[in-house]
Formats: C-alpha cells, sequence, structure tokens
C-alpha cells in the first residue's frame, strides 16, 4: 500500500474479517510499480537463464563405467 501503512493494519482498522477484502478495496498498481516489477522479474528470470546454462557447460561429460567380463 503506497501510504506507507501495511494492508494487515487497514484490515484492524477497517474491521474486516478477511485480508482479500482489504487487499481488494485498498491496494493498487500503477504503472510505475509495474514497470520496475516487470524490470526486476526479468531481471531474475535473465539470470537464472544464465545460470543454468552456465551450469550445463561446466558439467562433466558424461562417463561410461565397463564392468569386466566373467566367464569365457
Amino acid at each position: 500500500m503506497s501510504g506507507g501503512y501495511g494492508a494487515k493494519g487497514a484490515m484492524k482498522i477497517e474491521g474486516h474479517s478477511d485480508y482479500q477484502t482489504t487487499a481488494d478495496m485498498y491496494t493498487h498498481l500503477d504503472q510505475k510499480m509495474l514497470r520496475a516489477t516487470a524490470d526486476d522479474m526479468a531481471d531474475v528470470l535473465k539470470k537464472g537463464t544464465t545460470a543454468a546454462r552456465k551450469n550445463r557447460m561446466q558439467r562433466p561429460a558424461s562417463r561410461v563405467i565397463r564392468f569386466p567380463r566373467t566367464g569365457s
């Protein structure tokens, strides 16, 4: 909530028994907040993709284990 107070506090003050009621009434996203969230998510996803790619490249090649033959 942009007023500097939390939705839980507003819920108690307003007497709502359900947090979702308060959230639906008093929480709103403006374009600046949406852009910041989208940018943050893009950064996280980009880092995750880069890390996964890096791990694949650093993974040792699979080895074949040869067992001795038994019998003739």
